[in-house]
């Protein structure tokens, strides 16, 4: 689903205190010092909590927690663009992924969800609700996406990438997709819309009880490849088959991971400067840094909200 669902193509014990932070909108709020370490605090921030050795072959599928997240989820979505043609091949670069970020990534109403296996993604898809900017499907499907409101909150799913490596992708696709489905319905969503490819719109219409809501188009941002829109609902039930049914309508998550948790300015300035850096070692065919200049990274910042993000984002 990714914008278009190209991507198919397949409990802490430290002792902790607490410091005074700033969130992504610049506000001070108090963050856990893990270990009593300043030091610590930041690879938690940036890596995430430990792994459990006990959990080495678990899949966990969850929201992003930390940085290194982002970047697994970002450098699958390129892999796996690229391996199927829909992005273009990028340059590689000494110790830093190649990413796939789009514009609405960074917006505080985005929320990426990923399938872990310690610190190693191995899937990833993104809930885009409606708030300070439309959600991207509407650039290119905005009448029917305006008749949709009408009927409840619209949300986009996008950005969906599985590790084709991994043995059971259809399980990954499955699990991720219910922990966004769950967290929507939590949100008030009532429905959801996508970009897909035509000879996958049957799946979501057989399965889910999705529809189509518009006409083919081409999808410039990936390669040029057709598009049509879907839309269906997070809680009528009866509309999905018994198998996907029992994904996206039995259990239960825990509140955290309720919770929403999108980039923080730091973890966008970053993501940007990596861009900033394919950008331009893509068409120098050198390795350029643009350092890590505060002004850079506000200009990135300040930018996000003004470049228009393609429903094509995948």
């Amino acid at each position: 689903m990714q914008s278009l669902d190209y991507g198919a193509v397949l409990n802490r014990s430290h002792s902790q205190t607490d410091v005074c932070d700033e969130n992504s909108m610049g506000r001070a709020v108090v963050r856990p010092i893990i270990n009593g370490s300043p030091d610590a605090r930041i690879r938690y921030r940036d890596q995430g909590p430990p792994d459990d050795p006990r959990q080495q072959n678990e899949i966990k599928y969850r929201p992003v927690c930390c940085r290194s997240d982002l970047l697994g989820a970002f450098a699958l979505l390129q892999n796996r663009y690229e391996a199927a043609g829909l992005a273009e091949s990028l340059p590689s670069r000494a110790n830093l992924p190649s990413i796939r970020m789009m514009p609405f990534h960074g917006w505080r109403q985005s929320q990426v969800f990923v399938a872990a296996i310690g610190r190693r993604i191995v899937g990833t898809v993104t809930l885009v609700r409606d708030g300070r900017f439309t959600i991207p499907i509407s650039e290119n499907y905005g009448r029917e996406i305006s008749t949709a409101r009408a009927s409840g909150v619209v949300a986009e799913i996008t950005s969906l990438a599985v590790d084709p490596v991994h043995p059971k992708p259809t399980e990954i696709f499955g699990q991720l997709t219910r922990s966004l489905m769950f967290f929507a319905r939590h949100h008030g969503v009532d429905l959801l819309a996508a970009t897909v490819h035509p000879r996958h719109a049957k799946f979501y219409q057989n399965a889910m009880g999705f529809r189509v809501i518009g006409d083919e188009i081409r999808c410039d941002h990936v390669g040029g490849k057709p598009g049509v829109a879907v839309l269906g609902s997070v809680n009528e039930e009866s509309n999905y088959r018994e198998r996907w049914r029992d994904y996206y309508f039995t259990g239960k998550f825990s509140r955290e991971n309720m919770q929403p948790r999108p980039m923080t300015l730091r973890e966008l300035w970053h993501c940007r400067s990596l861009l900033e850096q394919q950008r331009l070692d893509s068409e120098t065919g050198l390795e350029y840094n643009i350092g890590n200049h505060p002004s850079t990274y506000r200009s990135a910042y300040e930018n996000m909200g003004h470049v228009g993000a393609s429903s094509l984002s995948i």
